[in-house]
């Protein structure tokens, strides 16, 4: 994962709620979406958007939604859509197109009031199930830079703060069995204290704990070593 730390700032509001937590910021950014609309608030155009976010959000790589997803579209949609959820559920779980980043790139533009919101109901959906697609929230960061450029200058600080990091899976058990026991240590050395973890696997998790600042490589006389930074 590489995304700004405006970005990631933003994301840590989601990714350490539970699913309570998140349904409510989710309908908080669709109140406030609503609000910053104001005149243009007709249904077609709510809908729209919504639909839109949700299907950024869930970034469906498999065309269908899961129970959470489910759960969390039912509730955005319940006051705005009276026919069959299984439609919206087909919408949302459809390919992103390049025509829809277009739609995002032109609601960037409507000012911090209309895409601020849109982002927190996207990030809502991304987290009501603990998976996101990082490829599509990296582009989307890149899209609202100039956004949350505007929410920082706002906030007052002299410096954008450090991202939480949320660790899971392999990654967050070598990070525990280094922060026990700090040494250099070779990939060989991991993948012994992992038997159930392939190679590849622990290599992968080790190379993104260094793209996270939590370890760091060195090439020594000796061969490659991993380290806590």
């Amino acid at each position: 994962m590489s995304r700004s730390n405006m970005f990631a700032n933003l994301e840590n509001q989601f990714e350490f709620c539970d699913t309570e937590e998140i349904t409510e910021k989710t309908l908080q950014g669709f109140t406030e979406l609503i609000e910053g609309l104001g005149e243009q608030c007709d249904n077609e155009t709510v809908f729209m958007m919504l639909t839109m976010a949700a299907k950024f959000g869930i970034a469906s790589q498999t065309g269908k939604l899961n129970d959470k997803e489910k759960a969390l579209v039912d509730l955005i949609f319940d006051n705005i859509w009276g026919g069959d959820i299984e439609v919206i559920y087909d919408m949302i779980a459809a390919e992103i197109a390049e025509k829809d980043y277009d739609f995002v790139e032109t609601l960037t533009k409507m000012g911090n009031n209309v895409a601020l919101p849109f982002l927190h109901i996207i990030l809502g959906f991304a987290y009501i199930d603990e998976k996101v697609n990082d490829d599509v929230l990296e582009r989307l960061d890149g899209m609202f830079g100039m956004n949350l450029l505007a929410l920082f200058m706002q906030s007052g600080l002299e410096e954008v703060p450090a991202p939480k990091i949320k660790l899971t899976g392999l990654e967050a058990e070598i990070y525990m069995w280094y922060k026990s026991d700090d040494q250099l240590r070779s990939l060989s050395d991991i993948v012994a204290h992992f038997p159930g973890k392939s190679k590849a696997e622990v290599k992968e998790a080790c190379d993104n704990l260094c793209v996270k600042g939590i370890l760091f490589g060195m090439d020594l006389a000796i061969g490659f070593r991993y380290r806590l930074a």
